[in-house]
């Protein structure tokens, strides 16, 4: 009986196990583009942000990405995906209207849990490089000065494994 416990409670750790730095972001084939898109990682610098409509966070995020978008137009695609239904995220997005200028979608749950299995909460963002890989991933109000260090060439990728190690460490 206590093996048999032992390996479940391994089998559910291994299935919780979070998206990590350096790791191959999960496509976007299965995303239901709501405003923009589609969008293929892998191809250029992205922003994958994971957002609700009721969550006051996630609204207050909204212009800093929008602002992004604007900034590094030619250098960075943002995206903001949700996994609320159709009903709920289009008369949202419809009525920010430009405030939210950048690709939105509703994310499957395929692609909502190989981006947010294994985390608590949102709003949470990945910055996936353009070889498709995870260079960073956090709360999105951060991502102005990740970003700009990434395309500034100033961005120490060892450094940022480091840091999000032992943050996870902190966090265990």
């Amino acid at each position: 009986m206590r093996y048999t416990l032992l390996v479940l409670v391994a089998l559910c750790s291994a299935t919780l196990s979070a998206l990590e730095i350096g790791e191959t972001a999960p496509a976007l084939a299965t995303v239901t583009w709501v405003k923009n898109g589609p969008v293929e990682v892998g191809r250029s610098l992205t922003v994958v942000e994971f957002w609700a409509t009721w969550c006051a966070p996630c609204r207050a995020s909204i212009p800093k990405l929008t602002a992004l978008n604007v900034t590094y137009k030619d250098r960075l695609i943002v995206v903001g995906l949700s996994d609320e239904d159709l009903p709920t995220i289009k008369p949202f997005v419809a009525a920010q209207g430009e405030k939210m200028n950048y690709q939105v979608g509703m994310a499957s749950e395929a692609v909502h849990d190989g981006y947010m299995k294994g985390r608590d909460g949102i709003p949470y963002a990945f910055l996936i490089g353009a070889d498709g890989k995870v260079m960073w991933h956090g709360h999105p109000m951060a991502l102005e000065k990740i970003v700009a260090a990434v395309i500034g060439g100033t961005w120490d990728p060892k450094a940022e494994a480091k840091r999000a190690t032992r943050s996870q460490e902190l966090q265990e």
